[in-house]
């Protein structure tokens, strides 16, 4: 693999570069430019850092958002427990009071 097609983005040897050469192909030669693997490299690894910066922060709200989001839903539990004890016990002392009530018409009829 001496050259590159960058039209094909494809490798030749030097033999297909013959055949592969026209056509409007633009053809080089490969050379291992350390520059620019170590630029290319570096790009890559700040967009990379770039998105794991991203997706800590991303994940650091969505874990504060589901903590806030159980809290809430942990206290809209209890508000319900309270309000059914209390509706429960409101029952009975209206069961009791209807209770007494029957009786004391019942015993008033005797």
């Amino acid at each position: 693999m001496k050259y590159f097609c960058e039209s094909d983005q494809a490798f030749l040897c030097s033999r297909c570069v013959l055949a592969h050469t026209g056509n409007g192909h633009l053809v080089q030669e490969c050379r291992l430019d350390i520059n620019r693997v170590r630029s290319d490299f570096a790009d890559v690894k700040s967009k990379y850092q770039g998105l794991v910066e991203d997706a800590e922060r991303t994940k650091m709200v969505m874990e504060n958002a589901d903590r806030k989001l159980g809290d809430m839903c942990h206290k809209q539990v209890n508000k319900l427990e309270i309000a059914y004890k209390s509706m429960i016990k409101a029952i009975e002392s209206k069961k009791k009071e209807f209770l007494n009530v029957i009786i004391d018409f019942y015993n008033d009829q005797r």
